[in-house]
């Protein structure tokens, strides 16, 4: 894909948004050392670039910014801010590492922010809270199990999730795109599903509390309903485009 505008990514670590001393990148790839049990925030907004995050158990992040040349004056312009003492890290890129792509390694435990133009959005193995916005852009997130908000307008939304039994809300909605959520088959939880052009399936049982266009699978759907013996609350929501509840295989 073709960057045409300026990319930026904060990382921010401890909730705080002070200043820092500002560090210039030298390698595609770097590592930041964290404090052990430090919350890890990551906030990440690129426009024509894809966001990939990936949770492991670890007391550092690793960053990857894909175009970066230590040679090329054109590609080598990207900053860190980072002072650990207050727990704040954060990365901007310049020029032509707007075409970039990155790669996040953070602690399993991180919560995040993620903003995408143009670009794809995957996260791996989070446990922490998720919002997801894209723009022209799919949205994958596997293995996730804090509450969530993911969006698009113009791309399909998955999520597998891991919680089980789940403890926290879901939202998943995209304008032009399919919605697609990957549950545990003893899943309990209330959710609301809207398709204006597209249909609906669900693997699992459920009671019906309101629905029109049909039973079981749908064509212009707006259903409420309970699933097992009810929780928290799941929103799935399309304009063009399908809605499927599946069971993990």
């Amino acid at each position: 894909m073709r960057l045409r505008v300026a990319a930026m990514v904060a990382l921010v670590v401890g909730w705080l948004g002070l200043e820092a001393e500002p560090l210039w990148i030298a390698e595609p790839v770097t590592v930041v050392d964290l404090k052990p049990d430090c919350e890890v925030l990551f906030i990440a907004s690129l426009t024509d670039g894809n966001i990939t995050v990936r949770g492991e158990e670890r007391e550092s992040i690793e960053l990857t910014i894909d175009r970066f040349d230590p040679e090329d004056s054109r590609r080598n312009k990207a900053r860190l801010d980072v002072d650990l003492d207050q727990g704040l890290v954060k990365l901007k890129l310049f020029d032509q590492l707007e075409k970039s792509n990155i790669v996040a390694v953070v602690p399993t435990g991180s919560f995040l922010r993620l903003r995408a133009v143009d670009g794809d959005v995957r996260v791996d193995d989070i446990s922490g809270e998720i919002e997801v916005n894209a723009v022209d852009g799919d949205v994958l997130l596997r293995e996730v199990s804090g509450g969530i908000v993911a969006n698009s307008v113009d791309g399909h939304v998955r999520v597998e999730l891991t919680d089980r039994p789940l403890v926290n809300p879901l939202s998943l909605a995209t304008v032009d795109g399919d919605v697609l959520l990957v549950v545990e088959r003893d899943l309990d939880a209330n959710f609301s599903v809207s398709t204006i052009d597209g249909k609906f399936d669900c693997d699992l049982e459920y009671r019906s509390q309101g629905s029109s266009g049909g039973w079981r699978k749908f064509v212009g759907v707006n259903v409420t309903g309970t699933i097992g013996d009810g929780g928290p609350p799941i929103s799935l929501k399309t304009i063009d485009g399908d809605v499927r509840i599946k069971a993990r295989d």
